[in-house]
């Protein structure tokens, strides 16, 4: 578990995604290295398809797949 401070957030609790893991409040997933990151309103779906713009694991897709499976109620926080 790795944990990054940021001023008056509370600390949130980081992990590798692993295929059919629930989404859970207060967690931070992290894709693996080799797969696309999807996740479902029934939880994480992991693929190692080709790749996308020459990126796995992709951030177009996992942010497609958050729009798609909960459209007005999902957040999103990028950082690069």
């Amino acid at each position: 578990m790795w944990r990054f401070p940021v001023p008056g957030a509370r600390k949130k609790e980081l992990v590798q995604a692993q295929a059919g893991e629930q989404l859970r409040s207060g967690i931070v997933y992290i894709a693996p290295p080799t797969s696309h990151l999807f996740v479902t309103s029934n939880g994480i779906c992991l693929s190692e398809a080709v790749f996308v713009d020459l990126a796995r694991p992709s951030a177009d897709l996992l942010l497609q797949s958050v729009a798609a499976s909960f459209k007005k109620r999902a957040i999103v926080c990028a950082v690069w």
